[in-house]
């Protein structure tokens, strides 16, 4: 029974720091993507900070950095 509760534990601190650290990456993205646009980083800023984990992963899905491999 302590397994179990020890596993629910790890599984809300997961819950928590998931999203903070998909918010904090998308946050990350927008001020450091030169391609952007002031204005355009300032309506997305309002975006991911209203809707939350689901405007970071709108913004992501969006602004997806395309890796070249040589």
């Amino acid at each position: 029974m302590e397994q179990f509760f020890r596993d629910h534990n790890l599984f809300k601190i997961l819950l928590i720091l998931i999203p903070i650290y998909i918010l904090c990456f998308s946050l990350y993205h927008l001020m450091t993507n030169n391609k952007i646009e002031r204005n355009q980083k300032i309506v997305w800023v309002l975006v991911i900070f209203l809707f939350n984990i689901i405007g970071s992963i709108i913004y992501l899905l969006i602004h997806n950095r395309k890796i070249k491999i040589n």
